[in-house]
């Protein structure tokens, strides 16, 4: 009886070393769940103990979910069951992240298709690819943004699934958009399929892969942001700050912008616009910050759009001049301003005008209910003002699209009998003459615009920056990427009032500097014309008289725009003409130079124009852009402010912030005239590269 004791206890004892050898293979295998079904099967008694024991000893031999492995930080993608028609089609699907693990947005740099981060601390190389990998989940490590900052608000957001946009803007590079798909709980998973149900042949991925190129150039402040929409709505904005072969105190590293805060549902007719691709072939639109599925189509008609025009250009040639016998007769002060009573009533007339606009443009009534909450909504979660892109009508290729005067769009409330009384916002007294001349903030600090309401931040050209560029296969948005000195070009009509143009040619020189201001008086257009065969200019800056002709003998022809120069006129036509005799071909080929026509009419155009000087200079002569004019001006008014957009441009800013923040210091005399100037072209156009073109400086 005892040997057979024994020998069941040796017995016993292999068996047992076999099942802990078998359970360590199958626990290295397929985990727990397994070795719980083979220790049960083959020695019940001690199942318990032994499942408990390689659970603990499983688990801490993990990696955990916000810990990548020393040559990945990417998650390893694990066998997914099959089954569900929402789900991935694919293979493998990353792992999913615990229920209850609150989610972070990660942004990762990593090298050019791999998942191996780049060291924080040094900066990117010159000339390199790079990728950033973007995902939704628990926070990790090597993500730029700090893990409180990067929380994603779920608590705002639509429970289920939900189909994100994640759209990177980087310095001197188009937008990339990629998409998102969040379910309830757990990670995101990133693919290329459209809106609705997976493609069969999808093949998920654990993050967002967006291709980086560095500058050729070492750059401190390259960078770019980061934007993640749901519908139209951002919810979470982030600016990258990437050195490249510039070391920095606080290296590679990202810093929240904007956190949805409100609940989705709280945002009123916004919550119910649902984002689109679809982007018409033919007629004008509104792009808001360069993204396709915040389209924005216009219905106005040519016709409609022409009165408009018309209208609009009335009404400003009348906020500073008045006609009298003896000719227009300003009403601006010496400041070339007017008193905080008077700039409120012409607020008031242009507004009234800009409303009736914006009702005209957009019949469909969602588009009418939410483009206004749009673009406010964009200018918080950006913290810098929304980039208008406008497919201009007259510019277009189908001669039935329309005219508009968009920088008078206002899209606010205001009745159309004036008569009937409406609300002043604080910001009128606070930005304008009124105010301390404190500096324009991005969007209207005042929350509420209930019922009818006078608020300049109504205004597109002021709550907006607006770029028009004209039709070109290759627009520009540097006009020269070599480090050399700035040189603007000023040719300037002799029959000008003599004392206004010497006065602003002191101005500019004392501003610019004498090594940056070439003039030439012209009275003679072929020195002109072979002036500007040189590529030696950033800026090409024409003062002088602008004014309609006919070149056509037909007495039903529309006059076009001209510039004088003494007693010649320069029409459109004579642009050509000096590229066929005069110029190099290509002309401006390295240094293309931003025109500016400080004339009356220089770029007032609507759908009936034959020709004009922004296609002229743009497409014949090969400029970046050109700002123009569209009514008649007062000479030392037009001189002030083409100065202020002059020296703003040479110290760095963008052509559309340039705009923008002349604009903006008009009002704060009390001047509206701003709204009369026109940029065709890219509104992030500046004269030099530099170290942060997403770093926009106001003129305050």
């Amino acid at each position: 009886m005892r040997y057979r004791r024994e020998v069941f206890a040796v017995a016993a004892c292999l068996a047992l070393a076999a099942v802990v050898a078998l359970v360590g293979f199958a626990a290295v295998r397929n985990g727990p769940v397994l070795v719980l079904t083979i220790v049960l099967t083959v020695v019940p008694p001690i199942g318990a103990a032994v499942f408990a024991a390689l659970v603990s000893w499983r688990s801490s031999d993990q990696v955990s979910s916000d810990s990548p492995p020393a040559a990945s930080s990417g998650d390893e993608p694990t066998t997914v069951p099959r089954g569900d028609p929402g789900g991935w089609r694919g293979t493998t699907t990353p792992t999913a992240a615990p229920a209850h693990t609150a989610r972070s947005v990660n942004t990762r740099i990593v090298h050019c298709d791999t998942d191996i981060d780049v060291v924080h601390e040094r900066p990117l190389a010159v000339d390199t690819r790079y990728d950033l990998l973007v995902d939704i989940g628990p926070h990790r490590s090597g993500s730029l943004l700090q893990e409180v900052e990067s929380r994603w608000p779920d608590d705002m957001l639509p429970t289920g699934e939900l189909l994100l946009r994640a759209v990177l803007m980087m310095n001197g590079h188009p937008s990339q958009t990629r998409t998102l798909r969040l379910p309830a709980r757990g990670a995101s998973l990133a693919c290329d399929c459209p809106e609705g149900p997976h493609t069969p042949d999808c093949v998920p991925h654990a993050a967002a892969r967006f291709p980086l190129h560095t500058p050729e150039q070492p750059d401190a402040g390259w960078g770019g942001e980061l934007v993640i929409y749901y519908e139209v709505v951002a919810v979470h904005a982030q600016r990258l700050h990437l050195p490249v072969a510039t070391d920095t105190h606080d290296g590679l590293h990202a810093r929240l912008l904007y956190r949805l805060t409100e609940s989705f549902a709280d945002l009123g007719p916004l919550r119910s616009r649902l984002a689109s691709f679809f982007v018409p072939a033919v007629g004008a639109r509104a792009i808001v910050n360069g993204l396709s599925f915040l389209d924005n189509p216009v219905s106005i008609t040519p016709a409609a759009a022409n009165n408009a025009v018309r209208s609009a250009r009335q009404l400003l040639y009348e906020r500073h001049l008045l006609d009298s016998k003896d000719g227009p007769l300003c009403v601006l002060d010496a400041r070339h301003g007017k008193t905080d009573k008077d700039f409120c009533t012409d607020l008031a007339i242009l507004a009234r005008h800009g409303a009736e606009i914006y009702t005209a443009l957009f019949r469909d009534n969602i588009l009418f209910d939410t483009l206004p909450d749009l673009i406010r909504h964009e200018s918080r979660a950006r913290a810098r003002s929304v980039v208008l892109s406008v497919a201009d009508a007259a510019l277009s290729t189908d001669p039935a699209t329309p005219s508009v005067p968009w920088s008078l769009v206002y899209d606010l409330p205001m009745p159309g009998d004036p008569q009937v009384p409406f609300s002043v916002c604080p910001s009128v007294r606070r930005f304008g003459p009124g105010g301390n001349g404190e500096p324009i903030p991005a969007h209207c600090p005042e929350p509420d615009h209930r019922g009818p309401v006078l608020c300049p931040f109504g205004f597109w050209g002021l709550s907006c920056v607006i770029e028009q560029p004209p039709s070109t296969s290759s627009p520009v948005d540097t006009v020269l990427r070599r480090p050399e000195p700035m040189s603007v070009f000023m040719a300037y009509d002799p029959d000008l009032d003599s004392n206004s143009t010497d006065q602003h040619i002191v101005t500019l020189v004392g501003s610019l500097g004498a090594r940056t201001m070439q003039t030439l008086r012209v009275s003679d257009l072929d020195i002109l014309g072979k002036a500007l065969a040189e590529e030696s200019m950033d800026i090409v800056y024409l003062y002088c008289h602008g004014g309609y002709s006919s070149a056509s003998a037909h007495p039903l022809a529309r006059p076009g725009t001209v510039l004088q120069f003494g007693r010649r006129y320069l029409h459109p036509l004579d642009i050509g003409n000096w590229r066929r005799e005069h110029w190099p071909i290509p002309h401006w080929p390295n240094r293309k130079p931003l025109i500016m026509l400080n004339g009356c009419h220089t770029a007032a155009l609507t759908s009936e124009t034959l020709s004009n000087f922004v296609e002229s200079f743009v497409v014949r002569a090969e400029g970046a852009a050109l700002i123009g004019t569209e009514v008649t001006l007062e000479q030392g008014m037009a001189g002030w402010f083409g100065a202020l957009l002059l020296t703003e441009l040479t110290r760095g800013a963008t052509a559309g912030v340039a705009l923008r923040g002349a604009r903006w210091a008009g009002l704060q005399r009390g001047n509206v005239m701003g709204l009369a100037y026109t940029l065709h072209g890219l509104a992030d156009l500046r004269l030099r590269a530099t170290t942060d073109s997403l770093t926009k400086k106001e003129i305050h």
